[in-house]
């Protein structure tokens, strides 16, 4: 069977008409310490450029996920990945479109012959984009954004809602005009889905810190708006105040024994990490977190922010203290005498890999 024939029968299904641009897209780089870069998270994406049939070049993310180690045959494995990525593409075509969505360009089947989507590609994700130093992250914009996206979501489709699944800075990407998309549809969850057919077959499969109760409780099925809305509390948690949600322990069990007993993803915070946040804003935060049945819509949440951004309560462009400041204030402390200094050791060569990269640091490998 040919591969075009593969991908008719994989993706051109009456429910989902994604173009193949396979012979579009040249894969430029795929090295493993580059697939953060394209903004989709550590399960396989790649740079590439994707020339269209005008004969414009441009840079897209690919979105590839690599199969598991396992004992099953490559073709049981692939099945299962081709099951995995149509799902999650008729998903994403039924939100393509969007403002606040990712945009799909296509389908491509390059790497190993698995099938792979083919989206714009942003700059940053939004992790990325508040460590910016200039100019200035726009923190209401992004919360703001998110709302539009997952009001989007939740009330603006003919079809019905469908829940994220899986919100979290790393699934929110910012465009060069800095507007906030989301992404990565692989735990999302639309009515009608059956019980196990999202992509999500265990409980712990999304992220913790961002899970709200109702989520560990067996007899749920799948994820919901309102664990959505939960996990947007925990997202501007971070935007507003740098500050991740259980931020006091890094202990996936603890967090999920303190979500469970009912413990909030953090009081309000204090000090410099508190300066953006008034009584309003941690009233409309903190209610995303009360029990799933009394969490406000998205809509709800934006209109009370955008209200208090009319009555002059918070400003619609912030600016966040440094919480990290550099040692322009003063002189850098001497290097303590217990500590070994390995400069003698150490030798950077050229060419040599970048593991990770932020504002504060560079890792080499």
């Amino acid at each position: 069977m040919s591969r075009a024939s593969r991908i008719s029968q994989v993706f051109m299904s009456p429910n989902i008409t994604v173009p193949d641009i396979s012979r579009f897209v040249h894969l430029n780089e795929v090295a493993p310490d580059r697939y953060e870069e394209a903004g989709f998270g550590g399960s396989a994406n790649v740079f590439t450029k994707y020339t269209r049939e005008d004969g414009h070049v441009l840079k897209v993310a690919v979105k590839c996920i690599r199969p598991k180690s396992t004992d099953e045959s490559e073709e049981v494995s692939k099945d299962k990945i081709n099951k995995k990525v149509a799902r999650e593409l008729s998903i994403w075509q039924t939100l393509n479109g969007g403002r606040h969505i990712v945009e799909l360009l296509g389908v491509f089947c390059g790497i190993k012959s698995i099938p792979s989507l083919v989206s714009e590609l942003c700059p940053w994700n939004l992790q990325e984009y508040l460590e910016r130093k200039t100019p200035r992250p726009k923190h209401i914009k992004m919360l703001t954004d998110i709302l539009c996206g997952l009001d989007y979501m939740h009330c603006g489709l003919p079809s019905g809602p469908i829940a994220h699944g899986d919100m979290k800075l790393g699934n929110i990407l910012v465009t060069p005009d800095e507007t906030a998309k989301l992404c990565d549809f692989g735990r999302s969850h639309k009515r009608g889905d059956p019980r196990g057919e999202v992509s999500h077959s265990s409980v712990l499969a999304g992220t913790v810190r961002y899970m709200s109760p109702e989520l560990f409780d067996s007899n749920l099925h799948g994820p919901t708006p309102a664990a959505d809305m939960w996990a947007y509390g925990c997202i501007a948690l971070e935007v507003m105040c740098r500050i991740p949600p259980y931020h006091e322990t890094a202990d996936d069990l603890e967090i999920i024994r303190l979500i469970t007993n009912g413990q909030p993803p953090s009081d309000r915070p204090k000090g410099a990490r508190a300066s953006l946040v008034n009584d309003g804003l941690w009233s409309a935060l903190a209610s995303c977190w009360v029990k799933y049945d009394r969490r406000p819509t998205p809509q709800e949440c934006l209109g009370q922010i955008l209200s208090m951004m009319e009555s002059g309560d918070i400003p619609a462009s912030p600016v966040l203290p440094d919480l990290f400041p550099g040692p322009e204030g003063g002189s850098i402390e001497q290097w303590p005498d217990e500590i070994p200094d390995l400069k003698t050791h150490l030798e950077l060569e050229e060419g040599i890999g970048t593991i990770a990269s932020s504002v504060r640091a560079n890792v080499w490998m």
